[in-house]
């Protein structure tokens, strides 16, 4: 996989859910591949896990937002806790670009995160999803909702 998405032009693959097991296979084909292997640092993994994942990473880890949910819209997102979790990985990865996302359903939360938590980014995928899926004039207002976040980053400091 890692060769066809070489071939394809990839500069990497982010699998979030990469049993342990294979995370250093994983991660070997891509490099022989040469491209990166970022790796989803969870928040319920254990000190001893966190650093595994942080040391085989490529490219970027990847700490979600939310808490207990893979993907989509959240009600909340602790902004403390998440920036707890971000220095615990930075101890683990001090350069490597940590990126959040799941869960990051508005520009506001977007701002507010890269204004409290130290991260290199902020992954935005269910609101954009949702919107290229409201109708007729999605793409306009995709456009616009991507716009809405650039904004929103830049006021926080991300952009």
């Amino acid at each position: 996989m890692a060769d066809e998405l070489a071939a394809g032009g990839a500069a990497g693959c982010f699998v979030p859910d990469v049993p342990p097991e294979r995370v250093e296979a994983w991660v070997a084909a891509a490099a022989e591949a040469g491209i990166s292997a970022p790796l989803l640092a969870n928040r319920d993994a254990s000190y001893a896990e966190l650093g595994d994942i942080c040391r085989a990473a490529t490219g970027f880890v990847y700490v979600p937002a939310a808490t207990g949910q893979q993907t989509g819209y959240s009600a909340g997102i602790d902004l403390d806790g998440l920036a707890a979790f971000v220095q615990a990985v930075q101890q683990f990865a001090p350069s490597t670009p940590i990126l959040t996302g799941m869960g990051v359903s508005t520009p506001e939360l977007a701002s507010a995160i890269v204004g409290r938590v130290d991260v290199s980014g902020v992954v935005i995928g269910s609101p954009l999803v949702r919107s290229l899926r409201s109708g007729a004039d999605s793409l306009h207002q995709t456009a616009a909702l991507v716009e809405e976040f650039a904004a929103a980053l830049a006021v926080g400091g991300a952009a």
